[in-house]
């Protein structure tokens, strides 16, 4: 069998390279912020956080984009095999995505109020375990979908 299947439309590329970037930039912020809360910098916390969020937020606007540009090239969940695949995956993804930037939205919203100390940072960086666990799936994704 061939992988993608003959005659099916190619996938963007830019759109979910950037995807890529993206989520690597926000794993490198929420890291940051663990960082400086583990030095005492609440305040930073808050805003490595912030911008945490703002680019999942962005991740999940390049996938909307992505998920038009394919479906008006003709690509559709029900298109077969490749369609079904890439859709199902992309929207897990997704998913999972919202789930981490409602979870970076409450730890946001905590760092704000000042919940957490340098003493206090379990929730913190388990939020930031899920955060890269997510950015570590879309690059596996993106190595499998977009360049193969």
């Amino acid at each position: 069998a061939v992988w993608p299947p003959v005659g099916a439309p190619p996938l963007p590329l830019v759109t979910p390279a950037i995807n890529t970037a993206v989520l690597v930039a926000s794993s490198v912020a929420f890291g940051r912020g663990l960082e400086q809360l583990r030095r005492g910098n609440r305040r930073a916390l808050t805003a490595w956080v912030a911008l945490t969020l703002a680019l999942g937020v962005g991740f999940l606007v390049g996938q909307l984009a992505t998920w038009r540009a394919v479906f008006h090239q003709g690509l559709r969940i029900s298109s077969g095999l490749y369609g079904s695949v890439f859709y199902t995956l992309t929207v897990f993804h997704a998913l999972h995505v919202v789930a981490g930037v409602v979870v970076l939205a409450t730890v946001l919203v905590k760092s704000i109020r000042g919940s957490y100390t340098e003493h206090n940072v379990t929730n913190v960086r388990l939020c930031g375990m899920f955060w890269h666990f997510v950015d570590v799936v879309w690059i596996l994704m993106f190595v499998s979908l977009y360049l193969v």
